[in-house]
């Protein structure tokens, strides 16, 4: 049988209400209009870079069933012997066509603002990218793929993101810095409050 939009969309609308028609029409279109811009994105896109890896997964115990995941966790020294474990999936892996390299997307559906500041890890609280570059090269590593990775960052396909691709760099040391910092104010018991309050 084959499955079509309105009875697939009838099934969660069924699940799961809308509050009103008027709402259902607004997602609806905002949803094909999502669709519109991620697609017209990605062909241009697709001059430069072949989208390779989907869901990435690491540190987790079925990883090695997707093409490039492993089951092992990233592992990052923090000094004096100890460590940090850390498993997750990354989003999007390109392949650049003009060198072979690697880049690394972690995809946003929210707005750029708090991305377009001029920062690096944002105090420990933007990591992604650097994580996931790690991640990637110990995945390259265990596969025997070869290629750098040449850039990470986050992708915001949406229409309130703009299409907008955000990289972000880190300079060696500097993770494991961040990350030796906050383990220590944890450890000590102090828990901070995001910017602005609660």
């Amino acid at each position: 049988m084959r499955w079509t939009w309105t009875e697939g969309w009838g099934r969660w609308a069924d699940a799961v209400p809308l509050a009103t028609g008027t709402a259902f029409i607004r997602q609806k279109n905002e949803l094909l209009t999502v669709g519109e811009w991620f697609l017209k994105t990605e062909e241009q896109r697709c001059n430069l870079v072949v989208p390779r890896f989907f869901e990435a997964a690491f540190g987790m115990s079925d990883a090695d069933e997707a093409p490039i995941g492993i089951v092992e966790p990233l592992r990052i020294p923090l000094g004096s012997g100890r460590e940090v474990k850390l498993r997750g999936k990354i989003d999007r892996v390109d392949e650049v066509l003009s060198t072979g390299g690697w880049q690394v997307w972690d995809y946003k559906t929210g707005s750029l603002w708090e991305y377009t500041k001029v920062w690096r890890l944002q105090k420990g609280r933007k990591l992604q990218h650097v994580i996931y570059t790690r991640a990637l090269e110990q995945m390259l590593r265990a596969r025997g793929l070869k290629g750098n990775v040449e850039c990470a960052g986050y992708y915001f396909p949406t229409t309130k993101g703009g299409g907008e691709r955000i990289e972000r760099e880190c300079a060696p040391g500097e993770v494991e810095r961040a990350l030796t910092l906050l383990f220590d104010v944890i450890g000590s018991g102090w828990f901070t409050l995001p910017d602005g309050g609660a």
